[in-house]
């Protein structure tokens, strides 16, 4: 007996994203968008997960000389690496912990001031 693997593409029973949803997920990349570009970095195009669960957008951040994968999801959630809480546990639903994630992921290179600086 043969077992069939199914493919991994999305069910036909799969929900589209409510406008509920998509306002969500814009509202999450255009903090994500604004923190970035304060900081000098940059974010690829998004690219629509294929996955079943849940509605999820990826793009790749670019900021201080390293890359990471980001993904933003239908309920808003921003998830950086993989990652969907900030280095205290809370969520990455707002500024604030998306914020702290970002300075977490991509910290600040040293310059020549902070290398004289006795600590």
């Amino acid at each position: 007996m043969h077992t069939k693997i199914k493919e991994n593409t999305p069910s036909e029973d799969t929900k589209p994203q409510t406008a509920s949803e998509e306002q969500k997920q814009f509202e999450a990349k255009a903090i994500l968008a604004r923190i970035v570009s304060e900081l000098g970095g940059t974010i690829s195009s998004w690219e629509r997960s294929a996955a079943v669960v849940g509605l999820w957008d990826y793009a790749d951040i670019t900021l201080n000389d390293k890359t990471e994968r980001v993904g933003v999801s239908g309920g808003g959630v921003v998830s950086i690496n993989g990652k969907p809480h900030d280095p205290e546990g809370n969520v990455n639903d707002s500024e604030t912990s998306v914020g702290a994630s970002i300075a977490a992921a991509f910290p600040a290179p040293e310059t020549d001031l902070d290398m004289h600086i006795v600590r």
